[in-house]
């Protein structure tokens, strides 16, 4: 019989990277999640899992309260770089459409064996 792991309750209580049973059969902790915590911080770095469909529509479209500027802002008269992880649009539409053309299926396919053998390394 095979065991299947327990709904998280708590955020230490999920732990994908040094448990099996979870990396096997990751999908009971993702119902888990939705059931009693749908959204909540997560790791050392306090990213936040959102686990609801609803709710993730919702972080998603919504960037001026779900913003994805993290971190310190910089020092007076300092200039940050743009990033399509940490700004919101109009600077993120901006950078994936620059950036879009790498990521199509046919360019992906092209590079399948270079990415299985760095994800297997």
């Amino acid at each position: 019989m095979t065991t299947e792991p327990a709904a998280p309750q708590l955020q230490e209580e999920v732990n994908f990277f040094d448990n099996p049973a979870i990396q096997a059969n990751p999908y009971p902790v993702f119902a888990g999640m939705r059931a009693n915590a749908p959204v909540m911080q997560f790791g050392p770095l306090g990213l936040w899992l959102v686990t609801r469909y609803d709710d993730v529509v919702r972080v998603l479209r919504d960037f001026e309260t779900f913003s994805s500027r993290v971190g310190v802002e910089p020092a007076d008269g300092e200039v940050r770089s743009p990033s399509i992880l940490f700004d919101d649009p109009p600077i993120h539409t901006r950078m994936r459409g620059l950036i879009s053309k790498a990521f199509t299926p046919r360019v992906i396919a092209l590079q399948r064996d270079t990415i299985t053998e760095n994800c297997e390394a």
